[in-house]
């Protein structure tokens, strides 16, 4: 059994864990207002002795935490007065993920996971103690790679980022320094900010001009946080192994076994379909609905083979179901209804900028409009054997999700009114048993998806 002991860095990942309370002291202070030295001196004191405390606990902690490995078992021990012993099977170690943050880069080590569901063992290594565990030089002869480029990188952030992203990294800096400053102070810093720096923006009334300047600069920290994310995306694919590397500021190095691979997903957004590219995903056992991305805006034909090397193509016989054609209105009706409202209210409106940025608006949506059509007629559900391929619609992306029989854990089928009148259903299948990896494919023929059901094995 070969041992390996946690890096130093694991205190500084307690200290973080812990520091809130640090600032209880600070935060009284901040209560009460002034108060007299002996009061000052009782906060500090506190908070300098809370402090030691946390530090000593850190330090024995990390003295005393560890991890082993065998060919047959993982062991993960840690504790002080309470000691834990996580031991883990030989299937836990076939999955393993090293993720590296500036701040364990700086101090040169690493967060390394193994999973095959929750939960999962994390030890906090020194570097070199990390990569042990990953395939330094595969066999070249049976290896195939891929790499995105800095073009396809700034393609995918572009349409992976969006306003949410942005808000969910910066809405921690931005609680924090509410809760420091006080209302008082952060109403005069938003009353003073000025969205003129921002050309077109400059001629929109000041409410929608003050919302136009947050959306937009919280697409821009999304755009940022992506690239930083997918930097350098490169797969390997070797005989038995899967290895995926990508990340800027923060390095992550993920590898597992073929057999651990779910499904094969690719994706089409509304501007890799104007473009013709697709971009591709896998989802492994690391967690129950994980899915880690391994292609940057390829044609079909690249996806095409390198979902060759995952899932055989089979011989056998295959029965492919399509979406009754009479369903097609509940795909356009709401784009057309959506452009109709656009169209009108452009009429009551005076302001040449927001008349053109309306008409943008009807554009996008007209082409979402065709981009659903397609999603439609090349909507189907294919079952060849034990393998399984489903094209479907997702919110606004059009989704091919390849997986083998054994992946399934449900299959529902439900019917509103009208579709039961019509006979048609709504067909999800669970990939996963929380229920959080499912490809659904709606307007299927009810009579056709009972004979599929009924032939399963």
């Amino acid at each position: 059994m070969k041992k390996f002991k946690f890096s130093k860095a694991y205190i500084w990942v307690f200290l973080y864990r812990f520091a809130f309370l640090l600032f209880v002291p600070f935060f009284q202070l901040l209560l009460f207002g002034d108060v007299g030295a002996d009061i000052l001196f009782t906060l500090y004191s506190a908070d300098l002795l809370l402090g030691g405390v946390i530090i000593v606990v850190a330090v024995l902690r990390c003295s005393k935490a560890g991890l082993e490995i065998s060919d047959r078992k993982l062991v993960l021990r840690q504790g002080i007065i309470l000691k834990t012993c996580d031991i883990y099977l030989k299937s836990s170690k076939k999955n393993r993920t090293l993720t590296r943050p500036l701040a364990l880069r700086f101090l040169r080590a690493g967060a390394l996971r193994f999973s095959s569901a929750l939960p999962s063992a994390c030890g906090y290594l020194k570097k070199q103690d990390a990569y042990y565990f990953f395939e330094k030089s595969p066999d070249k002869s049976n290896t195939v790679s891929y790499k995105s480029g800095i073009f396809k990188n700034l393609l995918m952030s572009a349409v992976f980022s969006n306003v949410l992203t942005g808000l969910l990294a910066a809405s921690p800096v931005i609680r924090r320094a509410a809760a420091v400053m006080g209302a008082r102070q952060s109403a005069l810093i938003l009353s003073g900010a000025n969205p003129e720096y921002l050309p077109f923006i400059r001629d929109l009334p000041p409410v929608l001009s003050k919302i136009s300047s947050v959306l937009f600069l919280c697409w821009v920290i999304g755009f940022f946080t992506e690239f930083f994310r997918e930097y350098q995306l490169k797969l390997t694919v070797s005989d038995h192994k899967i290895r995926v590397s990508k990340g800027l500021v923060t390095k992550y190095v993920a590898e597992f076994d073929k057999s651990q691979i779910k499904t094969f997903e690719c994706r089409q957004s509304l501007m890799l379909f104007l473009l013709g590219l697709q971009s591709a995903r896998i989802a492994v056992n690391l967690k129950p609905s994980s899915k880690i991305h391994i292609l940057s805006a390829v044609k079909s034909t690249k996806a095409d083979e390198v979902r060759s090397l995952f899932f055989a193509t089979s011989k056998s016989s295959q029965s492919v179901l399509y979406p009754k054609r009479t369903a097609i209105g509940s795909y356009v009706l709401l784009p057309f209804v959506f452009i109709c409202g656009v169209t009108l209210s452009s009429l009551f409106i005076q302001n040449p900028i927001v008349i053109i940025l309306l008409y943008v608006v009807v554009l996008i949506t007209v082409i979402w409009y065709f981009f659903r059509i397609f999603a439609f007629l090349r909507s189907f559900l294919c079952v060849r054997g034990n393998l399984w391929e489903i094209s479907y619609l997702s919110r606004l992306n059009f989704v091919r999700t390849t997986f083998f029989a054994e992946s399934i854990t449900q299959i529902t089928f439900t019917q509103n009114v009208i579709s039961r009148m019509d006979g048609r259903c709504n067909l999800t299948i669970y990939l996963s048993h929380n229920k959080k990896l499912k490809a659904k494919i709606k307007h299927l023929n009810f009579r056709e998806v009972q004979n599929l059901l009924s032939n399963l094995p």
